[in-house]
């Protein structure tokens, strides 16, 4: 995304997430997607810019 902007990654999740979570992968075993979003509002980076990426993480069902 880093030409083409945040638009692009929407559009990339709302195509490829339902394909995941309708896969067999998904629904019949055990799963898990851990999606992370590293896009900042500033290209700065050092001490004074930390750079914190939140994950999110997913799962059909809890063991």
């Amino acid at each position: 995304m880093e030409g083409c902007g945040t638009r692009a990654g929407d559009d990339w999740l709302k195509n490829t997430l339902p394909a995941i979570f309708n896969s067999p992968a998904w629904t019949q075993q055990k799963s898990l997607l851990i999606l992370t979003f590293d896009e900042g509002r500033s290209k700065s980076f050092g001490p004074s810019y930390p750079n914190k990426v939140p994950p999110s993480c997913s799962a059909p069902r809890a063991p």
